[in-house]
């Protein structure tokens, strides 16, 4: 996670909402998705990071539970 990028909530919002009406999240995350929250145990990932030209729009973004999330940046750290 890298400080001094501005990340968009209206994008992040748009995601998370937008996994809700595809049907493609597993019914328990709805209650969360519908409102454009993140569900209890997971982050929003940028697949592309930010921090390396990627874009901060819903289809640069993915959910990965927390302890992927944690482990996918141990070993990937492309803005090092």
């Amino acid at each position: 996670i890298v400080s001094g990028v501005t990340r968009s909530t209206a994008a992040r919002s748009e995601f998370l909402t937008g996994m809700a009406e595809s049907g493609k999240a597993p019914s328990w995350m709805n209650q969360w998705l519908q409102q454009g929250k993140v569900p209890p145990g997971y982050h929003v990932d940028h697949i592309k990071p930010l921090s390396i030209g990627g874009a901060d729009s819903p289809a640069n973004m993915r959910l990965l539970d927390i302890d992927m999330h944690k482990m996918h940046h141990r070993y990937y750290r492309p803005w090092e």
